[in-house]
């Protein structure tokens, strides 16, 4: 078989998000298949990326195009592309056309977000264009209002797909009820972790406890804003705590400022991204996701693999890969956020066991690999 994986991704050059279709990827060709992977083309590529080329994936680094039309969140305007036919044949040729030579038996898209099939010019023609094809939906937000003219267009694309594959029962819900429209060929698949060591990182707590926010600081989306004013609330000033933002982000600089004017300083550190999500769990006790939306947050199931507990919102697959080891805010708010930290802080003498219950849940809900999972549905499509 002749499988061609296309990555939506174009905002940096690796994330969570592109884990699980590269592990299928690599998977595929150990059994034998040809492999093309269509990514765009960093300065410098991921050495994953490079990774999968060395394993005998066909790698199509796609450059910009003067035919580009800039992403914008109105999806009426997106779904409109099609007007400019000639552009879009042009700029497909230019930029699809290594695939298409390819020819492929099945595609694979992997789109970051529900949408993200629009924000390449001639990707959803090129889609269309083909019998077999699956989708997988990274994230989708907990609410969005889709036009009546790009809802419409839209369905078509899932309609003809012969599976929609997503990582999280919510964003299955929220993605139903945003097209008004039920799915007969959608199923759930968990984002895998990305860890080799899978064991219980040894618990040590000091003189006070640490809490990490594994997120970029994107504060529109992953809410690390709304955290902060949590914490400068009068009965957080008088306690003893850290709080280790570990990412980057285009909120950074914003997210400083907010430190500045609640007087955290002595509180909250901005950390960098790290390379073994371990050494954040040999420092850190409790782990907190305040986002507005998520897909299946690795951030999580890495935590729950190191014997960590959460408090997370109740967004994405979070309560779902949570259950009862955790503390949930029902709603991405500062008083529901504040609601769930005051209960996971009156409850710190139970992080440890929590942590414990956390990883004995997150290794039976990875029992099956999430990419053997993903292969056996590529094979069904192409049988």
């Amino acid at each position: 078989m002749k499988i061609a994986f296309i990555s939506t991704m174009e905002v940096k050059e690796w994330g969570g998000s592109e884990v699980l279709w590269q592990q299928t990827a690599n998977h595929a060709v150990k059994e034998g298949h040809s492999v093309l992977a269509s990514v765009k083309n960093w300065p410098v590529l991921d050495r994953r990326i490079l990774q999968m080329q060395s394993n005998g994936i066909v790698l199509h680094l796609r450059m910009e195009d003067g035919y580009k039309i800039a992403r914008t969140k109105g999806l009426i305007k997106r779904a409109k592309k099609k007007i400019f036919s000639k552009f879009i044949k042009t700029s497909q040729a230019y930029r699809w056309q290594p695939v298409i030579e390819f020819n492929p038996d099945l595609v694979i898209v992997n789109c970051g977000g529900l949408f993200n099939i629009y924000d390449l010019v001639g990707l959803r023609e090129y889609v269309l264009s083909r019998f077999n094809y699956l989708t997988l939906f990274q994230h989708c937000f907990e609410h969005f209002y889709i036009p009546d003219e790009a809802r419409k267009d839209f369905r078509t694309i899932l309609e003809k797909s012969k599976q929609n594959i997503f990582v999280a029962q919510r964003n299955l819900n929220n993605a139903e009820r945003m097209l008004a429209t039920g799915f007969n060929n959608a199923s759930v698949i968990y984002n895998p972790p990305n860890l080799k060591d899978r064991t219980i990182v040894p618990y040590h707590i000091g003189e006070y406890p640490e809490f990490a926010c594994v997120a970029r600081l994107e504060s529109d989306i992953k809410g690390q804003d709304i955290l902060l004013q949590v914490f400068s609330q009068k009965a957080w000033k008088g306690r003893k705590w850290k709080l280790n933002l570990y990412g980057d982000g285009y909120s950074k600089k914003y997210l400083l400022e907010l430190i500045g004017l609640y007087g955290l300083e002595n509180h909250v550190f901005l950390k960098d991204e790290v390379n073994d999500i371990r050494e954040v769990w040999r420092e850190n006790q409790l782990l907190i996701l305040s986002s507005f939306s998520e897909g299946t947050p690795l951030a999580l199931t890495e935590a729950m693999y190191c014997g960590r507990t959460a408090v997370v919102t109740n967004v994405g697959g979070c309560s779902e890969i949570l259950g009862a080891n955790g503390f949930i805010a029902e709603v991405a708010s500062v008083e529901r956020l504040g609601n769930a930290l005051e209960n996971a802080w009156i409850n710190q003498l139970s992080w440890q066991m929590m942590g414990q219950a956390c990883a004995e849940r997150i290794n039976e809900i990875f029992i099956n690999e999430p990419y053997l999972q993903l292969w056996e549905k590529c094979v069904a499509c192409y049988e």
